[in-house]
Formats: structure tokens, C-alpha cells, sequence
């Protein structure tokens, strides 16, 4: 029986046999995913789709890689016939976006992610997600280096997580107001949505029919094209926070659109109902108070079930404090601010057992 060593061997002298000699794709993928940019159906140019001269590596054919990428994954791919290519290019002009064309220059491939300098500048371009060589229809991101919610560098990426913590996590130079995403997606947290393994709530009623408790989800459920029909990942979006779905986060009336984020995981009725939380359709529909108001989207070390109030609602002098109390009627001691006017919730306004 040959080893896990001996196949990878195999397949890595396969893949250089494919770039240097320009030789059809071999069988031997039909067991695995084929590499997408090997596969002659696909890309029927080859090596000379990207390369001057197949074989030699480093002759690329444009003075930058994200021309050679654009070159199939543009505008001009049409002219090119190359066969299933997604407008990537025209993805990355939208409002919210990777800054690929603005910062690729800066990429060193000899770098290391997520940074140790603070004064390096912020930079992404398509090899930081993709290996071209080795990617596949059914993933993108193989053969892609991560980086551990255990802090360690250079893993292979076997979780989507892992490749968007080596520029969202731990690196030197975030910006002042971009919060380290593996601290708020940490387990031993309070409460977390699940990316890194299951939550810790074992009761979410609202949760759609294909998850559960014990599901985990990944960034791009979340974050992604705006166009459900254009090219998947997170390259860009007219959504705030490079978002697929819409999630207003002012005061405004309640619809399936408004908060199409949240209700492609939450089922909308169940809300509605008050199934989680008794006070959800007040909160929501009769005083258009926000989901961001009182929850986060990440997680939080201060409270059970994400809550973490916004301070453009709630006034955080005194502290305003929440409390679980019994199942779907948690307790609020604080000031919040909407429909101009304040409204205080204190022992008083719990003993009313009424809204203002």
C-alpha cells in the first residue's frame, strides 16, 4: 500500500509534468476533484492562457496577476472563449470590495500572514485565496495556507475560516475601527455565531429547516456578491460590510428585505412569533428597533445569545446590563433611544408588564 506521502509525490510531479510539458490532464484526477485551470474543457489555452512560454513559470503573460486573472475572469473573456469563466473583475468595481487591483502590488510571496508589522501596509490579491495550480470546482480555496484559530501560521487551510483569519485576525496592522475576528468567533466565548464548531445555545427555534444546534456556517454564508446569479465569494458587494443580503441597521420598518441577512439562517415567522425571545415583534415591528441594536453579528465575551447593545440605541451610563432570566424573557436594565424618545427599562417598567 503506497503512502499518503508517495501519492502526494505522485501528484506534484503529475503537475509539473502538466505545466512544463503542456501534456493533456491525466486520468488519475477523475478520482479527485480536477484542478479547474488544468481541465481542457475549461481552459482549452493550457499553460498559455497564463504563461508567455508554457514551462517557464515566472514569464507570465501580463505585468501583474490580477491581469493575467482578468484576462479569463474579466470582461474580455468572451473574446478569449474560454469556457464557464465568471466576470470576477467587474465584481471587484462594485461599492464594498477586496482591494485587489488597489494593493496587489504591495503582495510579496515570500510575506507572512497575517502581519507582524504594523507599518506594512494592508494589501490582497488573488493567490492570498486561490492556488491556481491546484483549485477545483468544488473548492476554490485548496491548497490555500491558513492560519489556526490556535494561532498557528502557514497550516494548510482546511476551514474557509482559516484563510480569512490570516488578514482578519491576529495582524498587526488592523485598522483601528476592524475588530480581530478570531476573538470574536472564540469558543470559549459567551456566545458566537458557529463558524469555528457549534454554538453554545442549544435552543434557537428559529433556525431554518437545513441547521441546526449543532451546525456550523461559514464567513461567505454571510459575506459575498450581493448577486445571487454573478460569481460566488467575497470579492464585492453594493452591500455595506462586503454583505450578500441586505441588514439595515436603523430604525425602520420590519420586512423579508430589510433584514434578508439574517432571516437566510432565522426563519422570519418564527421570529415574528416570538418563539426565541417574547419580545421580538414589539422590538422589531411596532417600535422598528433594529436586530443591531442589541445583537452583535460575530460574537461576544459579554453576554449569552450575542447580545451586545449598539450605542447609537442604548445608553451605556449606567451600564446597561441583560440578564437571561427565564427561558425567552430575559431582563434589560438600561435607557434606549428610539423613535425619539427615551425609553427606560427598570424594575418599574417590568412591573407594569406592559410597553409604553
Amino acid at each position: 500500500m503506497q503512502t499518503p506521502g508517495y501519492m502526494r509525490h505522485v501528484l506534484r510531479l503529475i503537475l509539473v509534468m502538466v505545466l512544463l510539458g503542456g501534456m493533456a490532464v491525466p486520468e488519475v484526477y477523475s478520482a479527485i476533484s480536477r484542478p479547474t485551470h488544468l481541465d481542457k474543457s475549461k481552459n482549452p489555452f493550457g499553460c498559455a492562457a497564463c504563461h508567455v512560454q508554457p514551462g517557464k513559470l515566472g514569464s507570465l503573460a501580463a505585468a501583474t496577476t490580477y491581469d493575467v486573472c482578468f484576462s479569463c475572469h474579466g470582461t474580455i473573456s468572451q473574446s478569449r472563449r474560454i469556457v464557464a469563466t465568471a466576470d470576477i473583475s467587474s465584481v471587484l468595481r462594485k461599492r464594498y470590495r477586496h482591494p485587489i487591483v488597489d494593493t496587489a502590488a504591495t503582495h510579496s510571496p515570500d510575506e507572512e500572514l497575517p502581519e507582524k508589522s504594523a507599518s506594512t501596509r494592508r494589501h490582497v490579491t488573488c493567490q492570498d485565496c486561490h492556488r491556481i495550480h491546484v483549485s477545483t470546482p468544488d473548492n476554490a480555496l485548496e491548497g490555500v495556507k491558513g492560519y489556526s484559530a490556535r494561532r498557528e501560521r502557514n497550516i494548510k487551510a482546511v476551514r474557509e475560516y482559516e484563510v480569512c483569519y490570516k488578514c482578519h485576525s491576529d495582524s498587526a496592522n488592523l485598522p483601528y475601527n476592524m475588530k480581530n475576528k478570531r476573538l470574536e468567533f472564540d469558543q470559549s466565548n459567551m456566545s458566537f455565531h458557529p463558524i469555528e464548531g457549534p454554538g453554545r445555545n442549544r435552543r434557537v427555534p428559529s433556525l431554518i429547516r437545513q441547521l441546526n444546534v449543532s451546525s456550523t456556517i461559514n464567513c461567505t454564508d454571510c459575506h459575498g456578491n450581493d448577486d445571487p446569479y454573478g460569481p460566488k465569494g467575497p470579492h464585492g458587494s453594493n452591500q455595506e460590510y462586503l454583505l450578500k443580503n441586505e441588514y439595515r441597521r436603523t430604525e425602520g420598518s420590519e420586512s423579508a428585505k430589510t433584514y434578508e441577512l439574517c432571516y437566510s439562517c432565522h426563519e422570519r415567522q418564527s421570529i415574528i412569533e416570538n418563539q426565541s425571545f417574547k419580545k421580538h415583534k414589539e422590538h422589531i415591528i411596532y417600535y422598528r428597533i433594529p436586530c443591531s441594536a442589541c445583537h452583535v453579528a460575530h460574537g461576544t465575551n459579554r453576554n449569552a445569545n450575542l447580545i451586545e447593545f449598539d450605542t447609537n440605541f442604548v445608553k451605556m451610563i449606567p451600564a446597561a446590563t441583560y440578564m437571561r432570566g427565564i427561558e425567552g424573557r430575559p431582563l434589560c436594565y438600561l435607557n434606549c433611544h428610539v423613535g425619539g424618545r427615551d425609553s427606560k427599562h427598570d424594575d418599574a417598567f417590568y412591573s407594569g408588564k406592559r410597553w409604553p
